[in-house]
């Protein structure tokens, strides 16, 4: 931990994971500041930084994914079985 209050620039990569974990459980900014001992500044600019660059992770976390694939096709099987069974 800090001894003194830190900048966002100072805040290494465990208080990040704290901050996200904390703001994502409904604690305040200032509570999470607080307990971090960072400056509210700081915790504002990395939940900022989070959530720019946390949408191109979701996003891709499912690509190519088999059960997306099988899912999709749940309840089509009878159509599936038609066009099959017309050749």
């Amino acid at each position: 931990m800090c001894m003194d209050i830190c900048k966002c620039r100072d805040v290494i990569e465990c208080q990040k994971g704290t901050i996200v974990f904390g703001l994502a459980h409904g604690h305040t900014v200032s509570s999470v500041a607080g307990f971090i001992d960072v400056s509210q500044r700081a915790v504002e600019q990395v939940c900022k930084q989070w959530c720019n660059t946390s949408g191109h992770e979701t996003q891709r976390q499912n690509c190519g994914s088999k059960t997306n694939l099988i899912r999709g096709w749940e309840g089509d099987w009878s159509r599936v079985s038609r066009l099959v069974n017309q050749t």
